[in-house]
């Protein structure tokens, strides 16, 4: 009810951490936790390089792996290996990867849960890739082998402006 959203979502918003002062609406203006979840950033709230050539964080979270896709287009992620072509499911894409720089976000439910385009470019595709919801905690990835590339995720691809083929992968999780 709407009475005590405000109540829950702050609830929910200090037991796991969120910033309320980012939030773009009254607490009371989202309908659902899912809403609030996902909710936008008051304006201001983040400072984006203007930059053309920069590149950028596309989401909150922390650093849980960076690197070099290497070898086989093999990618470190949460302290395990992933093939590249597995994760992406598309082996052109991870050859044309292979060689470039990686990072592994992980957001927590305190989290902005928005994702950006990190670099300049142009979306030409994405593919949904159905599979499990298991959780992407560290303790989750310590006991799942291949987890990232066995949950649903989608991926995004980006022909990025002077840096060619970039990808975007979201794995989505409980």
């Amino acid at each position: 009810p709407r009475p005590l959203r405000g109540l829950a979502y702050r609830t929910f918003a200090r037991a796991v951490g969120a910033n309320l002062a980012e939030t773009e609406l009254a607490l009371d203006q989202y309908p659902t936790l899912g809403d609030f979840f996902a909710r936008k950033l008051r304006d201001g709230a983040r400072v984006v390089d203007p930059a053309p050539d920069a590149v950028i964080s596309p989401c909150d979270g922390v650093l849980a792996a960076r690197g070099t896709a290497l070898e086989g287009a093999m990618v470190q992620a949460k302290g395990r290996d992933y093939l590249l072509h597995e994760l992406v499911a598309d082996a052109d894409l991870a050859e044309a990867l292979t060689g470039g720089a990686y990072a592994t976000i992980y957001l927590s439910p305190r989290d902005y849960h928005r994702v950006h385009a990190p670099v300049a470019g142009k979306i030409v595709r994405y593919d949904y890739l159905p599979g499990a919801l298991w959780p992407v905690n560290q303790w989750a990835t310590a006991r799942r082998e291949g987890l990232l590339a066995r949950n649903e995720r989608c991926v995004i691809h980006l022909e990025a402006d002077g840096l060619g083929p970039v990808a975007v992968v979201m794995v989505g999780a409980l």
